[in-house]
């Protein structure tokens, strides 16, 4: 375990080409340490699908999230995380959506993030009902979200009750929130 530590140690800080190669070195590792009998967390897989992803090396993220469910590796909240980010980046917002759904089924609970990167994807009119879900989930919206949600607001008018929404739960608006508006008003 000590030589995948090592491996993501030289990972980080690096750009994309190096971090690719030192990627394709920890998939190789992965599979030198399974044939040797040693078991992988489910850490350890998130590390190399977060660098996976970061280098945009979707099919070798899924590939991976295929390999996990052959070994019987749980996937937890990182790795959904990963996998919404993912979505949210291809603009899939029913991938998102389905990804949340796997979580739930498993018994993990979305993170902040997953309702931030949900938001971004989601049609604006389903904005409110993803911050009361949030709600609902134990989860408290943050000015990230709420700016995230004016910034999908087609109108001043649309964009109205949920900066109310915002400032009612106590929060105060940034400079991203007056531009998200600014975004809504067409300016």
């Amino acid at each position: 375990m000590q030589v995948l530590r090592q491996v993501v140690a030289r990972m980080r800080g690096r750009g994309d080409k190096q971090m690719l190669t030192a990627a394709y070195e920890l998939l190789r590792r992965l599979s030198d340490i399974e044939v040797h009998g040693h078991a992988l967390g489910t850490e350890h897989y998130n590390y190399v699908l977060e660098f996976l992803l970061r280098t945009h090396r979707v099919g070798l993220g899924w590939g991976l999230l295929d390999r996990m469910a052959e070994r019987g590796v749980a996937k937890n909240h990182v790795t959904y995380e990963l996998v919404v980010g993912l979505h949210a980046k291809k603009k899939d917002a029913e991938g998102v959506r389905a990804t949340l759904r796997s979580m739930k089924r498993e018994g993990v609970e979305p993170t902040a993030l997953c309702y931030q990167h949900l938001l971004a994807v989601s049609p604006p009119e389903h904005a409110d009902a993803v911050l009361k879900a949030m709600a609902t989930h134990g989860r408290t919206p943050s000015v990230a979200h709420y700016n995230t949600a004016l910034r999908r607001q087609a109108s001043p008018a649309a964009a109205a009750p949920i900066l109310r929404r915002m400032k009612a739960q106590g929060l105060r608006p940034d400079v991203d929130t007056y531009g998200a508006l600014l975004v809504a008003s067409g300016d």
